[in-house]
């Protein structure tokens, strides 16, 4: 191959302008290319592609809480209560005047209308959605239980609130609404807010909330002008004694947009002046860092032009690793232009690096090209775009750079001689080093099993500490319950959804109070018959009688009038009228949103619960027991993770592993060169895991995908290592010292590249560098 790479560039080297044109074209054909591509910043686009993924991203789509804004205004000013609730009262008037056609609801306090249609809802059919529990408990009342009730009544009704709670204590005056009231407040997804003077405040502080829920597309170009204003805003600091914090998918979006974009840009700064000083220092020649840094910009920016016709959807975090790869690109042509300090002969350098360079380069392609078989699709597309990034430099290198280099003879100008074998550090540290590698893994070894996988999708978002707090504010302070979704789909949904709520209820897995779902409201017609023939057997039990004598006496003895409670005890009596079609979709609407979804073949119930993590493993236990509803929460998506790196990642690494293990044994023709070449990635992969385990550093399902970045890095070292090693016994030629100065020079830059991203403030950049950080020192000194 070294023969046919040198016999070409010969033939080709007198057509530079040739070549030159080609580059324009390849320029044209990016210009167009790149403006098709749409980046994705979907952190879900980690976890594969699972029915439980899907169930869990639909139902958070059509709630509420994945369209909603919500913008706090909170005084900085002491004793200035006042200008909160009036920034907060000026800002969604503004927001309805110019932005009104943005948005379906701007809400400051609750709807009040609403409100009272679900309530009145509720009060005229009492004995129907009321608890079970409640309604059976009335065969233990007593004459005295009813009058300490009317007469508390009476005491609430002369009280303050006694207008509020008017309509309450007339329709049910033995408060068996109770435990169902207190189950929609306590299951709200907004357990950290409260309501004052009309207005939604949060409890552990005085901010007062305005809550958007748009009316169109979050890829509106006028909504996310809107959001970007709102954000600029925040960001500005305190005006006029007023501080604005926000929470929402919209703004958490462009927050990881924004950051991401800043940290990739001064990291990139920071690190490309940091190897520039390396590649002048070392080689002596002002032009060379150029045609460096072409090498990974031409592979990176052909592979996203090929994806632009191929696929134009791609992730924009896996982008942000494919920038990590850079170091491999880096990594061709340093063993190129280290080649040629050495040889001062191009096409003699060609032939020397052309089939190991190839050789690293296809196991590399192929160890990525194994992410294509996950169902992750930010792991498809990032194997996808390293395969063709990869490939590209390798034959940019080989093809292209060697037009572009100038005269070889004058590179760097004192030649610069490196050591010779048997002397050097190079060579001391050779003899010494299979004692100390052999002794560095077994102190490491133990240390692998305590290795931790981050298996939280949250932990790869960013949010501003402002942000995180009105999220926790909002969401409540107890950070041990984690919020559930049962869900039934099919013609028999809301049957299916009552009967596991009723489970749940009777096993006691969930505290009864923290579950509230649709059917409480609208019972299916199971229920509904189950309800009506224990409200008939109460009847014939006389306890409807009982109750009505002892209503009317205690309203009499305590100064009502003897009917003051007569639409309640017409109800005991009388079944209760059909709700229309439009009357129940407002209001499950209204109360329910997103929960209950016409799926058009099909329909889906939902019911929200919040649980610690002790209750969920115990309310699986009970849905498993014939249950037709699908629990799911967040630690069924960490599961997910788990099994996905457990099973599916190490099945392909071995595959992959396999495979480049069978390439060397093809290449080299002996199978003890193949496991000589081999045997350090898996050296250095063993230090990677010890050293995770023994200082504690997680895995994410970002950064675990860098074991294929150091895996192919680490590929080529020991590739070109065993290739120069043989060039020493084959044909006396000493390419060594050459290598193994690329092999430092790669490694240096690449872990300047990615170890710069330590100062990230992004989670999933940090990540990336810690990790690549490790591998990089690990397998560097494995490989010499």
């Amino acid at each position: 191959m070294g023969d046919l790479i040198a016999t070409l560039y010969r033939r080709t080297r007198g057509h530079r302008w040739a070549w030159v044109s080609l580059m324009v074209a390849w320029v044209g054909f990016v210009s167009i290319s790149l403006p098709r591509i749409e980046l994705e910043e979907d952190v879900f686009q980690a976890l594969p592609e699972a029915r439980t993924v899907e169930a869990y991203r639909d139902v958070l789509a059509s709630s509420a809480a994945s369209r909603r804004t919500v913008v706090a205004f909170r005084s900085v000013l002491p004793d200035s209560t006042g200008r909160s609730k009036e920034a907060a009262r000026v800002f969604a008037d503004s927001v309805r005047t110019f932005h009104g056609d943005l948005f379906d609801r701007i809400s400051t306090g609750p709807d009040l209308e609403d409100l009272e249609r679900v309530i009145s809802y509720m009060l005229s059919r009492t004995l129907h959605v009321c608890d079970e529990a409640s309604l059976a408990a009335l065969r233990t009342w007593r004459k005295d239980d009813v009058d300490r009730r009317i007469k508390a009544h009476r005491t609430t009704l002369a009280g303050p609130e006694g207008w509020a709670r008017a309509p309450f204590i007339q329709a049910d005056p033995l408060g068996l609404l109770a435990v169902t009231l207190e189950r929609a407040a306590r299951a709200s997804d907004l357990a950290g807010v409260t309501q004052q003077d009309g207005l939604f405040r949060l409890r552990n502080d005085e901010s007062y909330l305005v809550f958007l829920e748009p009316a169109v597309s979050g890829d509106d170009p006028e909504l996310q002008r809107f959001y970007d204003g709102l954000v600029e805003k925040a960001r500005s600091g305190p005006d006029d004694g007023i501080a604005i914090s926000y929470f929402g998918p919209q703004v958490i979006a462009r927050e990881n947009q924004d950051r991401i974009t800043a940290d990739v840009r001064w990291t990139v700064l920071a690190a490309a002046s940091l190897i520039l000083i390396i590649l002048i220092w070392y080689y002596r020649r002002w032009s060379l860092p150029i045609l460096f840094l072409a090498v990974p910009i031409v592979g990176l920016l052909t592979a996203m032009s090929i994806l632009a016709w191929a696929d134009p959807s791609l992730s924009a975090i896996a982008l942000g690793i494919a920038a990590a790869l850079l170091g491999i690109s880096l990594d061709y042509a340093f063993h190129f232009f280290t080649h040629l300090r050495h040889t001062r002969d191009v096409a003699a350098t060609l032939k020397d690096v052309s089939s190991p360079l190839l050789l690293g380069a296809g196991t590399t392609v192929l160890a990525f090209l194994g992410l294509r078989l996950l169902d992750s699709v930010l792991l498809q597309d990032l194997g996808t775009l390293a395969a063709l990034m990869l490939g590209s430099s390798a034959l940019t290198v080989l093809l292209v750079l060697p037009h572009f280099v100038g005269d070889p003879g004058s590179m760097n100008g004192p030649r610069r001689v490196a050591p010779r074998t048997g002397s050097g550090p190079f060579t001391i540290w050779s003899r010494r080093a299979p004692w100390a590698v052999l002794g560095i893994t077994a102190v490491l070894l133990p240390f692998i099993k305590d290795v931790e996988f981050n298996s939280d999708p949250e932990a790869l978002s960013y949010m501003p500490p402002q942000v995180r707090d009105l999220r926790n504010g909002i969401v409540g302070t107890e950070e041990d319950l984690e919020t559930l979704f049962l869900i039934a789909e099919g013609d028999d949904a809301q049957e299916h959804l009552s009967a596991a709520i009723s489970m749940l209820r009777g096993s006691g897995a969930l505290d009864g109070n923290s579950l509230f779902a649709p059917t409480d409201l609208f019972p299916s017609e199971v229920e509904l018959h189950h309800r009506s023939e224990l409200i008939d057997e109460l009847g014939r039990e006389r306890v409807w009688d009982s109750l009505t004598v002892w209503l009317k006496e205690s309203s009499v003895r305590h100064g009502f009038r003897e009917d003051a409670f007569g639409s309640f005890l017409s109800s005991l009596r009388s079944a209760p009228e059909s709700v229309p079609p439009e009357e129940r979709d407002h209001l499950l609407n209204a109360f329910f949103p997103g929960l209950v979804v016409d799926l058009g073949a099909t329909t889906r119930w939902a019911a929200m619960a919040r649980a610690t993590p002790v209750q969920v493993a115990e309310i699986k236990g009970v849905l498993s027991n014939g249950s037709e509803v699908e629990l799911l929460h967040r630690g069924a998506l960490a599961e997910l993770i788990v099994g996905l790196v457990q099973d599916d990642l190490q099945r392909i690494l071995w595959i992959t592993s396999m495979l480049v293990f069978l390439v060397l044994w093809v290449t080299y023709g002996r199978i003890e060169l193949a496991a000589i070449t081999f045997m350090p990635m898996i050296l250095s992969w063993l230090w990677i895991l010890g050293i995770c385990g023994l200082f504690g550093i997680p895995f994410n399902m970002v950064n675990i995908v860098i074991c294929t970045f150091i895996f192919g890095l680490g590929d080529d070292y020991c590739i070109f290592t065993t290739s120069g090693i043989l060039g020493r016994y084959r044909d006396g030629r000493d390419h060594l010292p050459a290598v193994r100065a690329a092999v430092v020079l790669s490694a240096l830059s690449t872990i300047i590249g990615t170890g710069v991203l330590l100062f990230a403030e992004h989670p999933a950049l940090r990540s990336i560098a810690t990790l690549s950080v490790i591998g990089m020192v690990s397998i560097l000194f494995v490989a010499l």
